[in-house]
């Protein structure tokens, strides 16, 4: 394998790992890698236009104040249950202090 970057990798082992190199494609799959390659960029392009089309900006304008309840009311029961939130909290639980 040829690649800039060494990774050491430290485990139970005495030696130097070199990875298999990979074969060259046949026609078949550079056809197949190619095709896929070409559709995964058309999803894209096509996910990008969606996104600034006014019809993606009227959904995101009725949508937003919908979410953004769910979201509060959400929040609302986690806080009456107990729960701690917060960037800091590891999960929302309530505490067993009663």
């Amino acid at each position: 394998m040829d690649s800039p970057q060494k990774v050491e990798v430290h485990l139970n082992f005495i030696g130097e790992f070199l990875p298999q190199e990979d074969e060259p494609l046949t026609a078949e799959q550079e056809e197949e890698l190619r095709k896929k390659l070409a559709n995964r960029e058309r999803l894209r392009r096509n996910y990008q236009r969606y996104k600034n089309s006014d019809k993606y900006k009227e959904w995101q304008k009725r949508y937003e104040p919908i979410r953004k309840a769910r979201l509060e009311a959400t929040k609302a029961a986690l806080l009456a249950e107990g729960a701690v939130l917060g960037a800091n909290a590891a999960a929302p639980f309530t505490s067993s202090a009663s």
